[in-house]
């Protein structure tokens, strides 16, 4: 299998694997269940923190997002463009291949819950608190912050 077949498949996992536990009340056990799945813990963080993030950015498509994010690392932050990460763009480029009814049982309450999980949520959220309309969205700039585990290995 080659490495960018593999990549695809396991996004496939993925997102079975949050639908099971969505569907069983253990989305606490997620990110356990993922690594020893993809037996590939920097593939299960990157799977893990870019994925909620890239289904928020089309769903409050008003916001302008930067070409980089932001990578910490055991404190260190490195700053990265998000075509720099090989991975970054085979999940952006298959996420909406998997995100369909013939993978899930049911895509709309799994995109939702991603998007609920993401930073992109928790902002626009504390915006609407504060007043802001989803036109007004269009104001914002923010950078994107992936905290990874301590052995994370950029490639």
């Amino acid at each position: 299998m080659t490495p960018l077949l593999k990549r695809l498949v396991i996004l496939q996992v993925f997102f079975l694997i949050y639908e099971k536990c969505i569907n069983d009340n253990k989305i606490n056990d997620f990110y356990d269940i993922l690594k020893s799945h993809t037996c590939d813990e920097n593939l299960a963080d990157e799977l893990y923190d870019f994925i909620p993030e890239i289904c928020a950015e089309t769903v409050f498509t008003n916001i302008p997002y930067p070409d980089n994010f932001l990578i910490s690392i055991k404190g260190n932050t490195v700053d990265c463009f998000k075509t720099q990460l090989y991975s970054y763009s085979i999940i952006y480029d298959a996420l909406f291949d998997n995100l369909t009814e013939e993978v899930l049982n049911d895509v709309k309450k799994v995109r939702d819950t991603l998007v609920m999980n993401s930073s992109v949520y928790s902002i626009v959220s504390q915006l609407f608190d504060k007043g802001y309309t989803f036109e007004r969205l269009s104001e914002v700039k923010f950078m994107t912050v992936h905290n990874m585990n301590d052995d994370y290995v950029l490639r």
